[in-house]
């Protein structure tokens, strides 16, 4: 069923219609369809597309589409014969543990020298059209397991980043291993949720994971929570006494989060419960073995705690003999996007929603700077959700109420003269149309005429960031992302 259809012609003419109109009407439809280059580089898909093959889009755009993720690809044959090619494959799709038929038809377009400039592909599952015509078509099996797809688990982590990856492959290979763990990184990365990771990748998940936040209890409190006690051991003990969570993890986890926040007192016995795998309960005379394994996360260093006499050395030796540092979200954009989709799931089936998020929205999140981290993330995206209009189903735009307004992403002009910075904009530069323009435009010219000005002002980057109030990688993002240097 290969046609010639799809013989040279020298210019696709679209008219008024632009890129991204044409890109707003295939999202529109059922058909998977995408679009890459002579070199394989996808250059966009649609969100039928995305729903296919069950990958993030903004994992997906720029990657290449190597031999391996088609064993027997079609893009082959146009590009060798130049002509329009169609042909059932068979799936094996290992990212959304489907196997299914498919018919894919992939047509040429040409620049004026007659050479291929993009390749368009349309999709579609078809079982039936295939028992129809399977003598008339090239086949084709495939396994999609070349992409090296980001990691989607089903605790629901996104792992499109390289450090994601990194740390996902990292939990897999110390998941048996009964080691101390220290995850390290600031508040709201999700050290808890790698936590969890480890624990159901690990020998001891049949058992349960025990968690405590060390910051949560006063010093008292936090020693019986975590070594239990005798009946009488104190005013107000429980008469039959209590177990502690160290008991409780026997066999299991044991979780301390915010480690930085035990006491010295604590600490000493904490140490020797992990050197002796024994504990004794507060107003006891007897030691009681306990076989657990210990994974800590802290968002400070510990290693500077140690230096001012805060925190024990030789606990935090033990401690640390494997640690696993979670970046703050701004510097893994990549996850950013997975992320939020993957929020906005769980939110719209929680609340029976259907909402969306458009590219411009899309854009907001990517430039904001994400000081609450994960953790900020989802609650802006629960926030969309309830309280979205009922009849909106994409949204265009996110309000400022929404975020946080003290960050410099929806406002370049936050800094201690942010009122001298505008009037020197206004009278430096010339006033801008913006009848023409789309707001996202407007705003980025006026976002980049703010940091040349203050390129011109400040010689690092670390000044140009305290005066923005935004953190320095931001910056040295914003500066390379409009082409501008320091003088």
């Amino acid at each position: 069923m290969d046609d010639n259809s799809g013989s040279k012609y020298s210019k696709n003419e679209y008219g008024m219609i632009s890129f991204e109109e044409i890109c707003s009407l295939y999202d529109n439809i059922s058909i998977a369809v995408w679009i890459i280059d002579p070199d394989r580089r996808i250059l966009y898909v649609n969100n039928a597309f995305v729903s296919l093959l069950g990958i993030p889009r903004a994992w997906l755009l720029n990657q290449f589409m190597s031999d391996n993720t088609f064993k027997h690809s079609v893009v082959d044959i146009v590009l060798k014969e130049k002509r329009t090619v169609s042909a059932f494959q068979d799936i094996n799709n290992y990212y959304k543990g489907e196997k299914y038929r498919q018919f894919i038809r992939v047509i040429p377009v040409f620049d004026d020298t007659g050479e291929i400039k993009y390749m368009i592909a349309t999709i579609e599952k078809s079982d039936q059209l295939y028992d129809d015509l399977q003598n008339s078509v090239v086949l084709a099996s495939n396994d999609l397991e070349g992409m090296d797809a980001p990691v989607v688990d089903a605790d629901g982590i996104v792992a499109v980043s390289q450090a994601m990856r990194n740390i996902m492959g990292l939990t897999s290979r110390i998941a048996d291993i009964d080691t101390a763990v220290l995850i390290t990184g600031p508040s709201g990365t999700g050290k808890q949720v790698i936590a969890n990771e480890i624990h159901r990748k690990s020998n001891r998940s049949a058992k349960k994971m025990v968690e405590i936040n060390c910051a949560a209890l006063p010093e008292q409190l936090l020693e019986a929570e975590l070594f239990g006690y005798e009946n009488g051991a104190f005013t107000g003990a429980l008469k039959q006494g209590k177990k502690g969570l160290i008991e409780e993890a026997d066999g299991g986890i044991l979780f301390l989060d915010e480690i930085n926040s035990l006491p010295l007192a604590l600490q000493g016995k904490l140490l020797r419960a992990l050197e002796t795998k024994t504990i004794r309960r507060i107003g006891s005379l007897r030691e009681t073995k306990v076989d657990f394994r210990l994974v800590s996360a802290t968002n400070r260093s510990l290693a500077e705690m140690c230096e001012n006499g805060t925190f024990r050395e030789d606990l935090y030796y033990r401690l640390n003999i494997i640690e696993i540092y979670v970046p703050a979200l701004n510097e893994r954009q990549e996850d950013i996007i997975p992320l939020a989709e993957n929020f906005l799931k769980d939110f719209n089936q929680l609340y029976n929603r259907n909402v969306h998020l458009s590219r411009n929205a899309e854009a907001q999140l990517l430039n904001y700077s994400w000081p609450g981290n994960v953790r900020e993330l989802k609650n802006i995206i629960e926030r969309i959700v309830v309280t979205t209009d009922a009849n909106t189903e994409e949204v265009m735009f996110i309000p400022a109420s929404i975020l946080d307004q003290t960050d410099s992403s929806k406002s370049v002009y936050n800094n201690d003269n942010g009122e001298k910075i505008i009037a020197e904009l206004a009278a430096k530069t010339p006033e801008i149309d913006i009848l023409d323009q789309s707001l996202d435009t407007y705003m980025k010219h006026v976002e980049k005429q703010v940091l040349e000005m203050m390129a011109a002002k400040y010689h690092t980057f670390t000044d140009i960031a305290k005066a923005l109030k935004i953190d320095r990688t931001s910056v040295m993002r914003k500066f390379r992302k409009y082409g501008i240097e320091l003088k």
